[in-house]
């Protein structure tokens, strides 16, 4: 017999896949130091097999890479090959570099606990933007394991390295935790980063090797390789054992008539948590969709059980969350990709995902989060989208072992002089002579080979097309080196750190609140990426599921004021769609997207059987233009479809601005250009509506064959 929470649950989702629980496999072959297995045995554990594997690798003198399942034990093989390096040398010390401050902050309480229990002595330390200049000097003077983000990496270890000197002197481990999250136009700032990092080990002879760890990707051989230009020793298979993990999607007639994917996450959290007392976390694809989460929950039986967490929060209100959702205080929450990563919250039930996210990499790490104590449950609700659909139809695709294979490229011609800049300073302050502003070409194809000397001269070609002068970088004689060249930077240190952001790979804004009695707050902050999607002039900010009116954003100073909502706001959502109350006043930017082709590069034909061209496949630099013409005002208005509430948006008025906003970049990428003859020609259109229709979560669209088509040509995409 089910309980009332098992039949509410299992009579609208069906188990599509079952991930069954395994048993660990040991390995205590190691001979380790008198350090390590005092750890070991203060922990009552044992080292798994790949665990074991990845330190033999480490003692052989290999760079490691861990590429493995999420909660498999990552953390214990740098953290005992960190020990066994200070046995042989006292002075060792370790740098753990992550993307994101909630998993340092979580990884250097966890790498703490751990070193403190055999070397109290031993100093842990998380070195972020929020760590004052007190603490910072004492870092510098004692750290002897140190967990740090990219940025403070750029802005203090490398720009500043004779402060640092010391650290770099002893220098035994460098930890690169969820390297998956360095591919694309991050994985080329990343490159060039490390690049500047082997630079630096080589002039403090410091002989450091890398730890990088990894979710489970497609190409990890080549795609170390690419971001560290170091051979690594893969370990893939994880030996630690699992609980057991159930997969579930909605069943047909709950995909009919349970209303939108918003509805179904809230029916689901008051299931779980309401109905069962269980521990959820549910994904979502963006920072608005949390916030509009936010909003409906705030006013409903789930107010005070769940929360919204995503970047652009104040990292003491992020860790607030964090620290309610780990103890139990909250027993839901809402957030985007930025819970993926390595905070750890061991007592997960059940992880809800709200469409598919951008691959299945991302989708295999959120799965993880969840089963690492008791069994798991795992449940993906699709959007009304094709890809949503199409995984919907086939889910074994989700759960499968294939994964994405991962990209970076180092050589950009945007990018790379930036950290050649870099190097020059970093490279100059190392040997002593830090008023000077050159190197020789040399050193630069020591670290990025020849092709990055030429991609570098072609980076200075750009700048003076672009700015008509040389400032980040210029070519000059080596006068030491007949015939040589040298590369010559006019920045200095302040300009580098303006320059070079690698967590938005853009400019950053201040969210600042301005409240009537004058007092005002800086409560998070914003890329210029999502900036005028989420802060446009005159329109609602979403923070914390509560209502800001933006007054202004400066972007000179690179500030957004906000102030308490001038909107006649309403009652909001409740849990009664019958009283008939209002949604809250929303906000939603109109922009006009303009993509022109400035240049191919390489382009490919591909033919049918009979030789016709079908498509063609080109490497072009892109101009992308965004101008941001004003807003539209709607309300979210909770309606009952089916039995079902729902929400339908209604639009109330819509807003020009009087001056638009522009905002323009140049990038490269693929273009594929399809034939449109060949493909009318290709589309049944009665068979494809009837394939359609069956897909119930599109029912509610018009469909015709120009809808056919775009999606098809969306899902090429992908």
């Amino acid at each position: 017999m089910y309980n009332q929470l098992e039949f509410s649950f299992y009579s609208k989702y069906e188990k599509v896949f079952e991930k069954p629980a395994s048993q660990p496999i040991y390995d205590d072959r190691l001979e380790l130091s008198p350090y390590s297995r005092k750890l070991l045995e203060i922990l009552g554990i044992r080292l798994y097999k790949h665990q074991a594997d990845a330190i033999r690798a480490f003692f052989e003198g290999k760079n490691v890479g861990i590429v493995t399942p999420t909660a498999s034990g990552k953390t214990l093989p740098y953290v005992i090959s960190y020990l066994e390096e200070v046995y042989k040398d006292p002075n060792a010390v370790a740098l753990y570099i992550a993307p994101i401050n909630a998993l340092i902050n979580d990884q250097a309480v966890k790498v703490s606990s751990y070193i403190r229990k055999v070397l109290p002595q031993v100093n842990v330390f998380a070195l972020t933007s929020a760590t004052d200049s007190r603490e910072r000097a004492f870092i510098k003077s004692s750290g002897g394991f140190v967990l740090t983000n990219p940025e403070m990496l750029v802005y203090s270890f490398i720009l500043y390295n004779d402060n640092w000197k010391r650290f770099w002197k002893n220098l035994r481990l460098i930890i690169v935790d969820e390297i998956h999250e360095m591919s694309g136009l991050k994985g080329t700032h990343f490159g060039n980063l490390m690049r500047v990092v082997n630079m630096l080990n080589d002039v403090y002879s410091n002989n450091a090797r890398y730890f990088a760890l990894s979710g489970t990707v497609g190409n990890p051989e080549t795609f170390l390789e690419s971001i560290f230009d170091k051979k690594f020793e893969m370990i893939k298979e994880s030996t630690a054992g699992s609980r057991k993990v159930e997969c579930f999607v909605p069943n047909l007639e709950f995909m009919r008539v349970g209303g939108s994917g918003t509805t179904k996450v809230l029916d689901l959290l008051k299931t779980f948590i309401t109905g069962g007392d269980k521990k959820v976390l549910t994904f979502v694809k963006s920072r608005k969709a949390v916030e509009k989460l936010a909003k409906i929950i705030k006013n409903s039986s789930l107010a005070d059980k769940v929360m919204p967490y995503r970047s652009g929060y104040d990292p003491k209100d992020r860790k607030g969350i964090e620290n309610m959702f780990r103890t139990g205080r909250i027993k839901g929450l809402i957030a985007t990709s930025a819970f993926e990563m390595g905070v750890d919250i061991g007592d997960l039930d059940v992880v809800c995902i709200l469409g598919f996210p951008l691959s299945r990499i991302s989708f295999r790490q959120r799965l993880g989060r969840t089963g690492r104590v008791r069994d798991g449950i795992v449940v993906f609700i699709p959007t009304q989208n094709a890809l949503d659909n199409y995984y919907y139809n086939h889910p074994e695709e989700l759960f499968s072992d294939e994964v994405e294979e991962l990209a970076a490229n180092v050589y950009n011609e945007r990018v790379i002089g930036y950290y050649v800049a870099l190097a020059i300073l970093a490279y100059n302050e190392a040997i002593g002579v830090s008023e000077r502003n050159f190197i020789s070409s040399d050193v630069v194809a020591k670290y990025w080979g020849e092709e990055g000397v030429y991609r570098a001269e072609k980076f200075i070609e750009h700048e003076r097309k672009s700015l008509g002068k040389e400032e980040i970088l210029s070519l000059g004689p080596d006068y030491y080196n007949p015939g040589g060249k040298i590369f010559i930077t006019k920045l200095s240190k302040n300009d580098i750190r303006k320059l070079i952001n690698l967590r938005n790979i853009g400019r950053s804004f201040d969210i600042v609140l301005h409240r009537k009695n004058g007092f005002k707050k800086k409560i998070g902050e914003i890329s210029l990426t999502n900036l005028f999607y989420e802060a446009h002039p005159g329109g609602v900010y979403l923070h914390m599921g509560e209502s800001y009116f933006v007054d202004d954003i400066n972007l000179e100073d690179s500030i957004v004021s906000i102030s308490e909502s001038r909107i006649n706001l309403k009652k909001g959502f409740s849990d009664s769609a019958e009283n008939g109350d209002d949604g809250e006043l929303l906000t939603e930017i109109l922009v006009d997207k303009d993509i022109q082709v400035l240049n191919t590069m390489k382009k490919k034909f591909f033919k049918n059987s009979s030789g016709s061209n079908i498509f063609s496949l080109s490497y072009c630099k892109f101009l992308v233009r965004e101008v941001f013409k004003g807003f539209i005002e709607y309300e979210l208005e909770p309606v009952v479809e089916f039995g079902v509430k729902t929400y339908k948006r209604v639009i109330k008025k819509i807003n020009y601005y009087d001056v638009p906003y522009e905002v323009s970049f140049e990038t490269e990428g693929i273009m594929i250009k399809f034939d449109g003859s060949y493909l009318s020609r290709i589309v049944d259109f009665e068979k494809d509506k009837h394939i359609l229709m069956r897909n119930v979560s599109l029912e509610s669209y018009k469909i015709n064959e120009e809808m056919i088509l775009n999606s098809g040509l969306h899902a090429a995409e992908h």
